[in-house]
């Protein structure tokens, strides 16, 4: 399986970390269709495990229950349709911590909290959480055309690659 990395290249992932890479996906993918079915829900920890994944979610007196199961499978497979991009970029752990606290993210905030004072942290931003392309300039201080520059190269490297792994996958099958 080939993976998309930070810095834009596109490599074979170790046969080791397949499982664990979807997994992560998976977990971040749910999260998003959570939010786009329940907009108040926030999230804590979600991390791929030896069995799955999962999210700590906070709907407040709203519980998900197996009857919310398969419109979450649904959401999830439109969103992988949409073949979204995701921006990453370090802060300082304050600067993590105020920006998480803009975004109203109390969980978040915690987890950040708890780690050392020097720490430099590696945020991932899922379009779903909110942010837009002028929001992510203003945060790492790069010009807003850097970004968007930067944002069409992933999206053509996606359809790229989603377009090769469905050609794989229809000569798989017998197709053309």
């Amino acid at each position: 399986m080939k993976a998309l990395y930070n810095d834009g290249t596109v490599a074979e992932l170790p046969e080791e970390e397949v499982t664990h890479v979807v997994r992560h996906s998976a977990a971040h993918i749910m999260a998003q269709a959570i939010k786009r079915l329940y907009p108040e829900a926030d999230f804590a920890y979600g991390p791929a495990t030896d069995n799955g994944f999962y999210y700590d979610v906070d709907l407040g007196d709203k519980k998900i229950s197996e009857e919310d199961l398969p419109a979450i499978e649904a959401e999830m497979k439109k969103i992988v349709k949409e073949a979204l991009p995701v921006e990453s970029f370090t802060l300082p752990r304050e600067e993590a911590i105020a920006l998480m606290k803009e975004k109203e993210e109390p969980y978040k905030v915690e987890l950040i909290e708890d780690l050392p004072e020097d720490a430099i942290i590696l945020l991932r931003l899922y379009y779903y959480e909110g942010y837009n392309l002028s929001e992510i300039a203003q945060i790492t201080g790069e010009s807003e055309n850097t970004v968007k520059s930067r944002h069409r190269r992933a999206l053509e490297k996606l359809r790229d690659f989603a377009a090769k792994e469905t050609v794989i996958e229809n000569r798989q099958q017998g197709k053309r």
